[in-house]
C-alpha cells in the first residue's frame, strides 16, 4: 500500500504484536515507525525504528509489553518511480496552455500525490519539445 501520510494507532499491550505483524504485512517492514507506551505516566517510553525491528523487539521480549500504547507508523516515501509518467504526460497535454506552467504543475501533483518539481521539469521539456 502506498499511504503517504502517518498512521495512528491506539492498541493495547497485549495486541502490540499482532498489530505489528499486520502493518509488516501490509506496509512492509521497512517503515519507520514509533511505539509511545504509558504516555504522560510515570514509566513513559518511547521507541523509533523500523516495523520490523519493533516486531522482532515485541516477540522476544525485548519490548515492555504491558500499559497503553500509541504507533505511530510513517507513511510511504514519495518516490518519483511510483509516479505514472504517462499519466503526467497526458494530463499536461490535456490541460494544454489553459492554465500557466507553475499552476498546471501544482494542481497535478496535488492530483496525483506526485513531486511538483518533476511535473514542472516534465511541462517545461514538453514546451521545449514544441
Amino acid at each position: 500500500m502506498n499511504i503517504s501520510e502517518t498512521l495512528v494507532f491506539y492498541e493495547s499491550g497485549k495486541r502490540m504484536t499482532a498489530c505489528l505483524d499486520d502493518i509488516q504485512e501490509i506496509l512492509g517492514g521497512d517503515r519507520e515507525a514509533t511505539i509511545c507506551r504509558e504516555l504522560t505516566k510515570l514509566h513513559e517510553t518511547v521507541i523509533r525504528d523500523s516495523v520490523k525491528s519493533l516486531l522482532r523487539g515485541m516477540q522476544y521480549g525485548e519490548l515492555e509489553q504491558r500499559g497503553e500504547f500509541v504507533l505511530l507508523v510513517a507513511g510511504a516515501k514519495s518516490d518519483d518511480t511510483d509516479v505514472d509518467l504517462q499519466l503526467v504526460k497526458r494530463l499536461l497535454v490535456e490541460l494544454g496552455d489553459s492554465l500557466p506552467t507553475g499552476q498546471m504543475a501544482s494542481a497535478i501533483s496535488r492530483a496525483l500525490g506526485c513531486p511538483r518539481k518533476l511535473v514542472y521539469e516534465m511541462a517545461l521539456e514538453m514546451k521545449v519539445g514544441k
